[in-house]
Order: structure tokens, then C-alpha cells, then sequence
């Protein structure tokens, strides 16, 4: 038997411990395919913290959703009401919301869980439930380096073009690069 100190060390948790304890800990440990041959499913930690965190951020949409107000459109106040609603069914969104919800928050902390929160109500119906998630890290992690944004671009601009080929296989690299000329005038024209 193993000789667990007395006194926790290392940093202290910041969601409380799982009601399963010990039974959790131990499902968590094994292989996912022998958990996939139990007749139940115990959430692992991961899961367990993305359910805290989307109930901490649950439980500030309704006073935000009160406290909205924009007297000069209420077109746009009622259209925000409706995607702090589908904002509060989507647990991937609020899990990342919960995080930016810090203990010693300052007035610029509530500003930017206000900015991003309003950000996706406002744009529920063009954004998924993903990409909105993704955004809300973003905002919340900070600013990506100039090289990180470049290899995405690039990457997304490969994938585009992949898809543009299995969709289209008659489509020859002359009709690519073309297109991709055609783009680069239009990015100067903007840059200008």
C-alpha cells in the first residue's frame, strides 16, 4: 500500500473534487475501451470541469440577459435576448465562458466576459456552436502570434482548395491559380 501524505501538496484545485471520489479517479484510469464495455458512464475530469464551468457561467445569463439594455435598437436588445438563449443550451460555449469568470475579476475582466458573451448572442445564427466556443477562447487566452494566424490562413486556404477539387475534379491547378489571382486582386483592392 502506498504512503499518501497527510496534508495535500501542490496547488490547491480550483473546481471542487467529483462526488464519485475514489471510483472516479479509478474509471478515469482506465483504457477508454474497457470504460466503453461498462453498462454506465462515469464523466472523467475533464468533463466534470467543463460541466462546473458551464454551470458557473448557466447561472450569470439570466441577470445579464435582465440587465441588457440598448434603448436606440430594441430590435438588436431582443435579437441578443434570443442568443443568450441558445447560448445557455450550449454547454461546449459555456464551459469556456465559466472560464473567464475568475475569482479577483477586475472591471476590465467583466468587460471582456460581457464583450464575448454578446459578441456570439448576437451572432448565433451565422455561428456554430463550435466557432463560437473557439472564439470565446480566443478571447479569452489573448492574441495569437502573427506566425500562428499565418499557418491557419494557409492551412484553411489548402483545405478550400482540397475541397474545391473533390467537389469539382474537372477543375485543373490553371483554374486554381487563376481563382487565386482573381482573390489577390481583390485583397488589394481592400489593402488599399
Amino acid at each position: 500500500m502506498e504512503n499518501f501524505p497527510k496534508t495535500p501538496r501542490g496547488r490547491p484545485r480550483k473546481i471542487p473534487e467529483s462526488e464519485l471520489g475514489e471510483v472516479g479517479r479509478e474509471f478515469g484510469q482506465m483504457p477508454k475501451e474497457a470504460r466503453q464495455l461498462l453498462p454506465f458512464d462515469v464523466p472523467t475530469e475533464r468533463t466534470h470541469a467543463n460541466r462546473f464551468y458551464a454551470d458557473r457561467a448557466r447561472a450569470a445569463l439570466p441577470e445579464m440577459s435582465k440587465e441588457l439594455r440598448i434603448p436606440h435598437d430594441p430590435v438588436l436588445q431582443a435579437k441578443i435576448r434570443v442568443g443568450m438563449d441558445w447560448v445557455s443550451t450550449r454547454t461546449t460555449i459555456l464551459s469556456e465562458l465559466g472560464r473567464m469568470m475568475v475569482e479577483d475579476h477586475s472591471q476590465e475582466d467583466i468587460a471582456r466576459f460581457q464583450d464575448a458573451l454578446v459578441y456570439v448572442a448576437q451572432r448565433h445564427a451565422t455561428l456554430t456552436a463550435k466557432d463560437a466556443a473557439a472564439y470565446v477562447r480566443r478571447v479569452r487566452l489573448g492574441a495569437t502570434g502573427q506566425r500562428e494566424r499565418r499557418a491557419a490562413l494557409h492551412h484553411a486556404f489548402n483545405a478550400a482548395i482540397n475541397h474545391h477539387r473533390r467537389r469539382f475534379p474537372e477543375s485543373s491547378w490553371d483554374d486554381v491559380l487563376r481563382a487565386l489571382e482573381l482573390t489577390e486582386v481583390q485583397v488589394r483592392k481592400k489593402v488599399r
